[in-house]
This record gives structure tokens, sequence and C-alpha cells, in this order.
């Protein structure tokens, strides 16, 4: 939250059951891309949470900083990100291996992929940074899907999401249609079954990731577009680096996109031929890019 907000943590505060555990919290750390600090009082956070929030309240503490000094201790272990720890390496059938050993499926064709968190919402698997990471990624897709996955409505929404993000865009565009076709209900409820808001927001979510992904250090235009929405506009996309953009474009290449800046940085934009441009604007400045 504090990185779309536009801020820069350089450390967090780990906190929960999640704690109590080195494995937990070396995930985290990873998945978060920067350092955890871990409270000594594991088992008791969410009390010592609302006795700080109290001493807020009434006085007896100025700010939450005081309040975290006072009342929190922490151990010299800090939980280091590592992005190569959990594992992402390809396993005997080329996929993401899903566990710390490399365990048969007792259902190939399940609904949950969560060995794929690194490619969507999570970004350490990116197309143009981990290409053999991606590819691995693309057969653990296909090998669930061969064998039945993606038959409930979220799930098919986190496939289409996947899919996108691995510039497949015909793929996930074919999977848009079957969330549409075959797990939506005629209110446009998504169906699990029963209703789950799941697909609803993760169906949304994949048509933005194919007109636009942001990986805060670069933002990709029309990077998963299929060919069945070639014309088309965008507006009010925010990012992470904290810029606003309004994109049109013709024949499924970007015509001009224009970047506002919240809070004066500069933004790298790429379109669909890997052109890319680096734009510097002031807080409030706009400026229009086009694309021949």
């Amino acid at each position: 939250f504090n990185k779309i907000a536009g801020n820069d943590p350089e450390i967090a505060i780990a906190s929960g059951g999640f704690i109590k555990s080195n494995l937990w919290t070396k995930m985290m750390a990873s998945i978060l891309d920067m350092p955890l600090l871990i409270p000594k009082n594991k088992g008791y956070q969410a009390s010592i949470g609302a006795a700080m929030m109290a001493g807020i309240g009434t006085g007896v503490y100025h700010s939450l900083q005081e309040a975290v000094d006072t009342c929190v201790s922490f151990e010299d272990y800090i939980a280091e990100p590592d992005i190569n720890f959990i594992g992402y390496y390809a396993e005997k059938y080329g996929q993401i291996q899903e566990w710390d050993q490399d365990y048969e499926e007792l259902e190939v064709g399940h609904r949950h992929i969560s060995q794929l968190f690194a490619l969507y919402p999570a970004q350490q698997i990116r197309k143009d940074q981990t290409p053999e990471l991606a590819l691995a990624a693309e057969k653990t897709l296909e090998r669930r899907l061969e064998n039945g996955g993606g038959h409930t409505g979220w799930s098919k929404a986190w496939i289409i999401l996947f899919f996108a993000r691995l510039w497949k865009k015909e793929k996930a565009y074919q999977n848009l249609q079957e969330l549409l076709a075959e797990a939506t209900l005629d209110n446009l409820l998504d169906n699990h079954p029963p209703f789950q808001i799941d697909g609803n927001f993760g169906g949304a979510c994949g048509i933005l990731e194919m007109i636009v992904q942001d990986y805060q250090d670069v933002v990709y235009l029309l990077p998963a577009l299929p060919q069945e929405m070639p014309d088309g506009n965008v507006s009010g996309i925010r990012t992470k680096s904290g810029f606003i953009l309004n994109m049109e474009w013709s024949g499924c290449r970007v015509k001009s996109v224009e970047v506002e800046s919240v809070h004066g940085t500069q933004i790298t934009i790429v379109n669909e031929t890997l052109e890319s441009r680096k734009i510097r604007c002031e807080k409030g400045e706009k400026k229009v890019v086009v694309f021949e």
C-alpha cells in the first residue's frame, strides 16, 4: 500500500502467527522484497496492538512510533528477501515446483495454482526479466488446464491474469470468454458455484492486465491485447510510481498516452513493439507521448 501511495518503505514489521516460522518470514520478505523485523512477543500481537491503539487514543502515547518503541521489542534476526529462496525452479515436468519436494500431484487439474503467486499478483517471475521461469510457469498452467483445471470462476480469473502476465494474449482472451460464458450468472455475478466475488474482481483485473502492466520500474502498454480488442481507450489508470495514464489505441497499437505525475517523478513506458520512453514530470505536470 505504501508503494502504491508513492512511498518507498525500506523495512516492514511482521505480525501474526506466521512469524513463529523462519521459513514463512523468509518467504514473506521475498514476496514483499524488503526486510522484515520480527517481534519477540510472537503470541500476543493482536492484544499488544489493541493496547497501543488505546494508549494513543487516551494520550498515553503521542504517536504510533512512540507506542511501538515502548511496547514492542524485536529479535536480532531479520528476515531478508532472497529472490531465489522460494525455489522457483523447474521440476520434472518443466513446471514451477509447488512444494519443497517434487511430489507427484494427487489431482493434476486442481483449481488452485498457488505456486504461481510469484507471477501474479507478485512479480518475481517476469516475462522480461526471468524468461526461463516464465516458460516454466506457462508449462504449469498448461498441465493444470489439460487435466481439467480452471473449472471455477475465481480460478478462471486467476488464469486470465497468469496468461496476461506471460503475454499470451489469445489464451488470456480465451479464458476471459470462458469465464463469461461458463462461470458467470445471468446477473453477471461470478459463479464458483455458488456466487464468489473473486471472479468478478479478478476478471476485471485480467482485462486491465491485458492493457497495462505496471512493475513500478517499467509500465508495459498493450502487452497482452488480443486481436478481438483492436481499438479502444482507457483513462484514469494509476501506476505504482505515482502517475495517471490516459491511453488510446487503434489496430492493436498504442496511438498516444497522456501521463500526469501525482508526486513529481519519472516513468518508463513500453509499447506493444517494446519501444520504450522515459518521461520525467514535475508534480501535477501532464505530458503526451505519441508512438509512430
